[in-house]
């Protein structure tokens, strides 16, 4: 099936931009665009975010000890 674009989901705040459930049934990615191997894209994405999170965080707190 690949990539179904399932449910649009209601929004109360910015409707700009839709806001939808993806559904990735029988996909098929070639080996050389799979990260991490296959079964630990979870795992990647989770540290992937955890490690913005934490740079993200440091800029900001780079910005405001510039602005004292």
């Amino acid at each position: 099936m690949g990539i179904q674009i399932a449910k649009k989901e209601e929004k109360l705040g910015i409707r700009a931009s839709s806001t939808c459930t993806l559904n990735f049934d029988d996909l098929k990615v070639p080996e050389e665009n799979i990260i991490g191997g296959e079964g630990k894209g979870y795992k990647v994405c989770f540290l992937l975010s955890f490690v913005l999170y934490f740079w993200y965080d440091n800029r900001i707190a780079d910005r405001d000890r510039d602005l004292e």
